[in-house]
């Protein structure tokens, strides 16, 4: 660690530029003092929400107590329950950056219900994921599941393995329970924390090159981030070095200098160093960084007019914060900045082109609202793809409709799938059907299928086949395969036209052959029956086989029929009931009728009345009325089944229900008799 006075080799002139620099930006002018501290501290521990969110900002950017990360989540987390938004953001943000602690805390709230449904499952997928980020204390929850076959396998091996993992931190618990199940006894790796990593801002890290208890050196550096982005000055000071010579990370200037300021603040002297010789050198990251400080009053005085100065030195230098930042002030007009629209909109445009998201979100802002089509076009797409903004489908769809009023095909249809979903505006098919309309009628081929979907649907409005055959011929006969099976059913159905066998048969082909599965069993069946073709067993076994191999289970039955008969395939009685008993498992009642039947014959095995009787039963119970009249006959006849009239009458019943002829003539000759 370096400690000087000055920065190696400087004129003097900068030296003392600097020192007063690194005196306003370092002496604890913002600290609060210890009774405010206190104060917020007390109205916490009483459920405060807003002080809890508080002390959780203090804690967690280290202002006037130590920097501990941990506990700022955890205060977050029980301001979030209180409804504190801002806290949800906070917690929220953790979680999503995969903070060990907020995960951790995640798995108690689903292990316990707490604001949650409860779910084991789920806690234990979080506690996995807080530990293998090294939390000691979901460690030891883990593994003390694992040791004890709760909620997941028991697996004494992953159970002693998480638990050293938690000892070797000091887990109190964790090398109680390895001693007395394990007989293991696991001494405190020295230097590491003696709770979980996250309650503490120092790490085990000897230096920027090593890796810890003989880690990889991707751990090393995964670990070092981590206790940087907890608040560690000096892990953010060797991060700051990774970052200038490209060692084990991508190199990254920029990203460099905000480490060192991020060290700097907390009192980091070699921190100070280079930040100090960053912003001399006049680089454009330190020279913006320090605009914020005057901006926002961080570490030294608030000073619109300094912020200002600094910002213009970042942006003429092609940094794309400033230019975006600066930008912002000329189109608000804030802080003593005389508005300049014109100039705004350039700025934006500079840092926009570099890809900076805010940039190009103002910019499609500013322009969207002056009723620029392609800029509201463009801001909608910002909204739903949360870029520089996070998602928001409700203004995404709002700025999609002003485009849409305005005639932008791609935005009509985006606004009618907005209606359609209800995801932004409320659920509203008659809307969805009036944007797809005229997106369709500009010729977008997406919204002529979904127009047609959902015409054809009658879900949520009633149906409309002539409209629908509208839409759906032309795309088909442009070859869009989505639409082959849909136009198909219309003719083979008669919706919307005058049925038409030979019509739909060529489409349900066209269907088929794109690899549409519906389609194939269909046409399949026509090639069996010879409806609207030329009847063609081979074909139809093709279709069918083709359609079972992407697990149309409807097809199975007929597989089996094709090769009990010898329809197309050679007759084989064992593949038959091999077909029938896979559509069977599915629940197909013919299935279940005709493998029954095999059994019942000994077709191709060996008479099985049992297993007949089972199969023919669930056949009855799902409606099939010829297993149910040869049910009444096993029992009328007392073939293998005991002889009961009283049962044969109740399944001739079931059967003559479902209208039976021969069923309703074995009712009356058993009556007579």
């Amino acid at each position: 660690m370096l400690r000087i006075s000055a920065p190696r080799s400087l004129p003097v002139t900068v030296v003392l530029g600097l020192g007063m620099t690194l005196m306003l930006l370092f002496h604890p002018s913002l600290i609060q003092a210890a009774d405010q501290i206190q104060t917020i501290i007390r109205a916490a521990d009483n459920g405060d929400a807003n002080a809890q969110y508080e002390l959780g900002k203090i804690y967690e950017e280290g202002k006037g107590v130590s920097p501990d990360i941990a506990k700022a989540i955890r205060l977050y987390r029980a301001s979030a329950r209180q409804g504190n938004i801002e806290a949800q953001y906070e917690f929220g943000k953790a979680l999503s950056n995969g903070h060990p602690e907020a995960s951790f805390l995640m798995g108690e709230m689903y292990q316990s219900g707490d604001g949650v449904q409860k779910d084991p499952a789920i806690a234990v997928k979080w506690f996995k994921q807080s530990a293998a980020s090294g939390h000691a204390e979901a460690q030891f929850r883990l593994g003390t599941l694992y040791a004890n076959g709760d909620r997941v396998s028991q697996d004494n091996i992953e159970a002693e393995k998480l638990l050293r993992m938690a000892a070797a931190q000091g887990h109190p618990k964790a090398r109680e329970t390895l001693g007395k199940r394990f007989n293991v006894f696991v001494e405190t790796i020295p230097g590491a924390p003696t709770a979980t990593p996250s309650t503490s801002t120092q790490t085990a890290i000897a230096s920027p090159t090593a890796a810890p208890n003989g880690s990889s050196g991707r751990d090393a550096i995964s670990s070092l981030i981590k206790s940087a982005e907890s608040g560690d000055p000096n892990a953010q000071y060797q991060m700051g070095k990774r970052y200038e010579e490209g060692r084990d990370v991508q190199r990254d200037p920029a990203r460099a200098v905000k480490y060192y300021q991020m060290a700097a603040r907390k009192g980091n002297v070699d921190g100070q160093y280079e930040f100090s010789k960053a912003l001399s050198s006049g680089d454009s990251e330190a020279t913006y960084l320090m605009g914020k400080m005057y901006q926002t009053g961080d570490g030294v005085p608030k000073n619109p007019d300094d912020a200002l100065k600094w910002f213009k030195q970042a942006a003429e230098k092609g940094n794309d914060e400033a230019q975006c930042e600066l930008g912002t002030l000329y189109s608000t007009g804030d802080d003593g900045v005389t508005k300049n629209t014109d100039e705004a909109l350039r700025l934006w445009g500079l840092a926009a082109a570099q890809g900076n998201p805010q940039a190009k979100l103002s910019l499609a802002s500013k322009s969207a609202e002056s009723g620029d089509l392609q800029a509201q076009l463009s801001l909608a797409k910002l909204y739903e793809e949360g870029v520089g903004v996070p998602i928001n489908q409700a203004k995404a769809c709002e700025w999609y409709k002003n485009a849409a009023n305005q005639g932008q095909i791609e935005a009509q249809f985006k606004t009618a799938e907005c209606y359609a979903s209800g995801k932004g505006f409320t659920k509203s098919i008659p809307d969805a059907i009036k944007y797809y309309q005229q997106a369709a009628k500009q010729g977008n081929s997406d919204a002529q299928y979904k127009l047609a979907t959902i015409l054809t649907s009658g879900n949520d409005t009633p149906p409309d086949y002539t409209e629908a055959l509208k839409w759906l011929h032309p795309l088909a006969q442009k070859g869009d395969n989505r639409v082959y099976y849909q136009l198909a059913q219309l003719y083979d159905l008669g919706r919307g036209t005058s049925k038409n066998p030979q019509e739909a048969a060529k489409w349900y082909l066209k269907g088929a052959q794109s690899g549409d599965t519906l389609a194939q069993s269909r046409i399949a069946i026509m090639f069996r029956s010879g409806e609207g073709v030329t009847q063609n067993f081979n074909e139809a076994v093709s279709w069918l086989g083709k359609a079972a191999e992407q697990g149309n289970t409807g097809t199975y039955f007929f597989l089996g029929l094709s090769y009990e008969n010898g329809e197309g395939v050679k007759k084989d009685i064992d593949s038959a009931a091999k077909w029938y008993a896979k559509g069977a498992k599915e629940g197909n009642n013919d299935s279940r009728y005709r493998l029954g039947l095999l059994k019942c014959l000994g077709r191709g095995t060996e008479k099985n009345y049992p297993e007949t009787i089972r199969l023919w039963e669930e056949a009855t119970r799902n409606g099939h009325g010829l297993a149910a009249f040869l049910l009444g006959y096993l029992y009328e006849s007392g073939t293998g089944v005991a002889r009961d009239v009283g049962k044969a009458k109740e399944y001739y019943a079931a059967s003559a229900k479902l209208r039976n002829s021969f069923a309703e003539l074995s009712l009356k000759d058993l009556a007579s008799n």
